[in-house]
């Protein structure tokens, strides 16, 4: 089954896992998937995307997208995090369907917000590692974690095929409007979808819609339609069930003669030659117990540089201000976001 379910750890919706992956079959999870090399190289595919990854390389593998590690070398440690987006829905309504991208953060104009987020990651794997973790000072971290991911990441287009950072600054209420757009498409791609139908649902015109898409996709209505029914025929190849003509079909594409054009121009290669390249393997992934995984860790992550501030100091800081009995629970993290971005915007915080 493509579809793997992820245990996470009672009480947290987040699981942990410090393993050696040598190879596994394509997959995908309902949570998000956070991948960082700790040491030796490994390939990855994410769809139709291919990366190469190596020791200090972090990744974002988003809800239900199909993935595969494979060729590593023998050496290989991996920490691999899976996180229930939808626990954090109330703070972020869209984050379930939310594109995240940091392929391109090794670029210098990139390097610093990955460090952050790596040095959240770090420190939650850390806390959660030594089993020394209290519930809610390890969800406080998340959430933060999160919001560097939402705030950082979350911007995107498609150039070449693939999906990169967003070059430019698109409004809250623009990106809140591109995904309702995905939303409903999701829900109905298996039927003929027109612009005018789609901007009736978002309340928009046409006109609005289609210049939308293209400046934060970078893709013009129709070749994201397909995109998105490209994603679950693939899917459907994998599982071998259907033939590439009932899978056409099934996926709302106009004929199989368009389906295996469009799949060409995104796999570089005809359906019918990748579905009969389809291999299936078994995982081979040895994983460490916990106090190997702290020490690992622990050598391997790189120390916070002299000089700038730790986001846990910062973050302890602020609680020590807030008012035990006044504010909710949400409220508190609500507060710790805001007062964190200030600190994000008038200190070197890592």
């Amino acid at each position: 089954m493509l579809l793997e379910k992820v245990k996470l750890i009672e009480g947290l919706p987040v699981s942990i896992n410090v393993c050696s992956i040598i190879e596994e079959p394509y997959h995908y999870h309902k949570e998000l998937e956070i991948v960082l090399v700790l040491r030796g190289k490994t390939e990855l595919k994410v769809r139709h995307n291919k990366y190469v990854l190596s020791e200090g390389d972090l990744i974002l593998i988003d809800m239900r997208d199909l993935h595969q590690f494979y060729n590593s070398t023998e050496d290989i440690m991996t920490v691999v995090m899976h996180l229930d987006a939808s626990a954090f829905s109330h703070l972020y309504p869209d984050i379930e369907i939310m594109i995240f991208t940091c392929e391109e953060c090794l670029e210098e104009a990139q390097v610093s917000k990955l460090n952050e987020l790596k040095n959240e990651l770090s420190e939650t794997i850390l806390d959660i590692l030594t089993n020394k973790y209290d519930v809610f000072y390890v969800k406080k971290l998340l959430t933060g974690m999160v919001h560097t991911i939402v705030t950082e990441f979350q911007g995107f287009y498609i150039e070449d095929h693939r999906f990169k950072i967003s070059k430019e600054s698109i409004k809250d209420i623009d990106i809140s409007r591109m995904y309702q757009i995905i939303k409903y498409i999701g829900e109905n791609y298996r039927n003929k979808i027109t612009l005018n139908e789609v901007a009736e649902q978002v309340y928009l015109s046409s006109y609005y819609v289609s210049h939308l898409l293209k400046v934060v996709t970078g893709v013009n209505f129709q070749t994201l339609v397909n995109y998105i029914r490209m994603e679950y025929a693939e899917i459907l190849m994998l599982e071998k069930k259907l033939t590439l003509t009932q899978i056409s079909e099934f996926c709302g594409f106009s004929s199989p003669g368009f389906f295996n054009r469009f799949f060409k121009e995104w796999h570089g290669e005809f359906s019918s030659k990748y579905k009969a390249q389809i291999k299936y393997v078994t995982r081979r992934c040895n994983k460490l117990d916990d106090q190997q995984a702290v020490e690992i860790v622990k050598k391997e992550i790189e120390e916070p540089r002299s000089g700038k501030i730790k986001f846990s100091d910062v973050r302890n800081d602020i609680r020590k201000y807030l008012p035990k009995n006044l504010l909710t629970d949400i409220q508190k993290k609500e507060y710790i976001i805001e007062a964190l971005k200030y600190y994000n915007a008038h200190n070197n915080v890592i």
